[in-house]
């Protein structure tokens, strides 16, 4: 019907298809897809902040406290177009990674997710939120769980800039000439806690 509009909605990454798109050349109007630049817009979060938590509000609190461990990875997807998991096999030579699920030695279950997280926000000072592809855009439940919790993300995607949340409260891979100036620098924080607590200072600064 000449009066019925037709909207392409789809959230999964564009370099996984799920058909040949060329079949539908001229079939809808508009687009709701992750991309910020579709006619409605579907990102998989978004950022809030709270006029009653700022840098200057929130009390003093050094977040590593505690922490025992460097850098955790939970994934299943072993063979990723990103190439994600050779970043991370390179990573591992220069610092330490734990991995649970599919493509790890360490198991933590979907039915036990909250109490992964709190894990991960117990133990760990860092999450390794890595997509399976790079698409702009492109930014999963990977990053906006993880900066819900108390733990550094380390990202690797395209169109972090574009969303809500200060460039420092999170680690881009992007901004690393290599995957040892990555580790060195993760090094540095687990060693420095005025540095690594700089990024929970930003994350509350909005």
């Amino acid at each position: 019907s000449p009066h019925t509009f037709y909207i392409f909605w789809v959230i999964e990454s564009a370099s996984y298809p799920f058909a040949d798109l060329n079949t539908y050349n001229g079939v809808f109007n508009w687009t709701m897809t992750y991309r910020l630049d579709s006619d409605f817009p579907r990102p998989y979060g978004s950022i809030v902040f709270s006029p009653n938590v700022s840098a200057k509000t929130a009390a003093p609190k050094n977040y590593a406290h505690g922490k025992t461990k460097l850098a955790a990875w939970f994934v299943s997807n072993c063979y990723t177009i990103s190439g994600r998991e050779h970043l991370v096999k390179v990573l591992q030579t220069h610092m330490d990674v734990d991995i649970y699920g599919g493509c790890g030695t360490l198991i933590c279950t979907i039915e036990e997710s909250n109490e992964c997280r709190e894990m991960l926000e117990k133990d760990y000072k860092f999450y390794l939120a890595f997509e399976n592809s790079l698409c702009v855009d492109y930014i999963t439940e990977k990053f906006f769980e993880t900066i819900k919790y108390n733990v550094v993300p380390v990202v690797y995607g395209l169109g972090y800039e574009r969303t809500q949340i200060p460039k420092g409260a999170y680690i881009d891979v992007m901004d690393f000439a290599s995957v040892q100036d990555l580790a060195s620098y993760l090094l540095y924080l687990d060693s420095n806690d005025t540095a690594y607590n700089e990024y929970f200072r930003l994350k509350f600064s909005c």
